[in-house]
């Protein structure tokens, strides 16, 4: 039944539309030849976008259901004057066309109204809002692309007064597509980052659809014309790029900020000295106990750290600096690395840098030198401006937009371009790799790297000021992962390692914090470590549908992983597991669909509950356990949804 009355109110308002416009046109109303077969083109399109149109808003119960009708009109349009454009021999009027299509949508509301007892009261609400600064900023941006492109690749401008009427007809159709969408609002009274997108998307379509309408009727005046489609199409994309610019920006300094958890690591545990004193407290770290000197305590205090209180009184609250020789401690506020190679080897106890480390050009070599300078355990101290407190900073300063547009570039020039290849040999010769953005996730997994641990972190004076203790050697991984795609270290076949592609989920450097973020935080349901704050908002999207686990399959075409088998884990967390399976382990290829989506375990014991089960089938009957297992897993994937968190 509702389709039938879709069709029929689609076929009153086409055909009163089209005897309205004909009748006016023409003297004598004559229906044959072409004009029947436009009449019937545009009763096609009417039909079948009306019905799916119709169809949601009878199933949501809008509240405002006036938008209906101009989104049935921008898809009539479309569609209708694609097929007449395709259907080359048709010579009728564009002035019938175009009539017929704009007049359509006022009958089809009213019919609607009526027959589906829409009160036109409440049809009729529609709030506009619009903002100065907004509008200026998109007017200013759409009529830079017009002028850009007329002048360098047209080569020529509006020629007489009818055309400067359709250009203003043009700006009229860009002004309306904006308004009825909130365009030109502050961004940030959208909650909504989907939202946000599907208007800018739905802007974007009205405006190509009676940009090409506008084409359609005018092209015969103005030949050029037809690039004001060109112009729509860039500033669309213009406007989706950013939102899709700034939702990227905006959940990767989100997810980079200090959580609870993480400040919690500025009381640091002294485990010996808990055991001898028989009690669990948190202490204060010692380098040297042999030594008492309130002498590096008084010229912190007094001289380095006279201006910043609160950075003495955090670094005061972790080691316990009497125990320190003050001969062996060095406090310098230098990027220069300079500074580090002519220190001796192996003799400091506490080197502090009050540069933050945004403006290192080489971090990780200028890491490895104050490694090379410090005894084992000694104290490492650098700040750095992480990602989210940038993001804040600048906001604080600039006005809201200008604000966003400015971090947005700064994003563009200082985060991504030096991870870029070609493109960073060219940011580094310019900027000398001053000033970059860091998240806080790659500025602790550079200290993992480089050989420290880190024992305290805390944010001071918008800055976040990290206290890192050597405890080994650099780890001699050449190439440690940066880019969109990366290898992890896994423990392969017989034990061999293996590297196993993935799409980056985390912030570059994150595999080195899995045992500093399994230490704090421990283990969630399913296996995974819990609040892993390494993990991006964007990234959590690619593992919920597996984004990132196709390259996976490079893998296996390489032989390193079989279909089914046990999950390819690290060094460390396979660690965690009973020495019995990880020898059982040892005798099989790993795979990329593990057994836990047919058990679907929720703790460490029942995970390897799980993958015993499974491997002692396999060593039986290796061909029939992976068929089994794939068909099960194969159901509660697709069917049950089950799903690795």
């Amino acid at each position: 039944m509702f389709y039938l009355l879709s069709i029929l109110i689609s076929f009153i308002s086409t055909s009163l539309s089209f005897l309205f416009i004909v009748g006016v046109h023409q003297t004598k109303l004559n229906l044959g030849g072409q004009l029947l077969t436009v009449y019937l083109i545009i009763l096609f399109s009417q039909v079948i976008c009306s019905m799916p149109i119709r169809r949601y808003i009878l199933v949501e119960r809008r509240l405002s259901p006036v938008r209906y009708p101009a989104y049935l009109l921008v898809l009539t349009i479309l569609m209708a004057i694609s097929i007449i454009l395709l259907y080359k021999r048709i010579s009728t009027s564009r002035f019938i066309i175009t009539g017929t299509l704009l007049l359509i949508p006022f009958i089809d509301f009213i019919l609607s109204s009526f027959l589906y007892k829409i009160k036109l009261n409440q049809t009729l609400k529609l709030k506009i809002e619009f903002s100065p600064l907004p509008l200026i900023i998109h007017l200013s941006f759409f009529i830079s692309i017009v002028a850009v492109y007329y002048y360098l690749f047209l080569g020529k401008w509006f020629e007489n007064t009818e055309q400067y009427w359709i250009g203003l007809s043009f700006l009229g159709i860009w002004t309306l597509s904006g308004l009825f969408n909130s365009q030109f609002v502050p961004l940030q009274k959208k909650l909504r980052f989907w939202k946000l997108l599907g208007l800018k998307l739905n802007s974007g379509v009205v405006l190509w659809a009676f940009t090409s309408l506008l084409v359609f009727t005018f092209l015969n005046v103005m030949p050029h014309i037809k690039y004001f489609i060109i112009i729509s199409l860039i500033y669309s994309f213009g406007t989706v790029f950013y939102v899709l610019l700034k939702f990227i920006i905006s959940k990767e300094s989100s997810t980079d900020e200090v959580n609870y958890r993480i400040k919690e690591l500025a009381d640091y545990t002294d485990t010996a000295l808990a055991a001898e004193e028989g009690q669990e407290e948190r202490t204060r770290y010692f380098v040297n106990k042999n030594i008492e000197n309130q002498y590096l305590s008084s010229m912190l205090a007094d001289v380095y750290l006279q201006k910043f209180p609160k950075v003495f009184d955090f670094i005061d609250s972790v080691l316990d600096l009497a125990k320190f020789d003050s001969r062996r401690c060095v406090i310098i506020r230098s990027a220069d690395t300079y500074n580090v190679e002519v220190l001796p080897e192996k003799y400091l106890e506490i080197y502090m840098n009050l540069h933050q480390m945004n403006d290192i050009r080489r971090i990780n070599e200028y890491f490895i030198q104050v490694n090379s300078k410090l005894i084992q355990g000694g104290i490492f101290i650098i700040p750095v401006e992480p990602l989210y407190l940038r993001k804040t900073r600048i906001l604080k300063h600039y006005n809201y937009f200008i604000g966003y547009l400015i971090f947005i570039m700064d994003f563009i020039w200082k985060r991504i371009c030096p991870k870029i290849p070609f493109i960073k040999r060219v940011y580094f010769v310019l900027t000398r790799g001053s000033n970059r953005e860091l998240s806080l996730s790659e500025a602790l997994g550079r200290l993992y790297y480089c050989g420290y641990e880190v024992i305290a972190t805390r944010e001071v004076n918008d800055l976040v000021y990290i206290v890192a203790k050597k405890n080994k050697e650099p780890l001699l991984d050449k190439d440690p992962s940066y880019g969109p795609l990366f290898k992890m270290k896994r423990v392969g076949l017989n034990g061999k390692i293996i590297y196993v592609y993935k799409v980056r989920t985390m912030h570059p450097y994150s595999e080195y914090l899995q045992k500093f973020v399994f230490e704090r935080n421990k283990l969630q349901e399913g296996g995974k470590l819990n609040d892993d704050f390494r993990v991006t908002e964007w990234g959590k999207i690619f593992r919920k549908f597996w984004i990132d686990e196709l390259p996976m399959l490079i893998n296996w075409v390489k032989g390193d992983l079989k279909l089914v088998g046990v999950r390819p884990l690290s060094e460390h967390y396979l660690s965690l597991y009973n020495e019995e399976l990880r020898m059982r382990r040892r005798k099989t290829k790993p795979g990329l669909f593990p057994p836990f989506y047919v058990d679907l375990p929720k703790t460490l014991q029942e995970i390897m509950d799980s993958e015993n089960r499974y491997l002692e089938l396999y060593e039986k009957n290796p061909v029939i356990t992976d068929i089994k297992y794939f068909y099960k897993i194969f159901i509660n994937i697709f069917f049950k949804k089950a799903r690795s968190k």
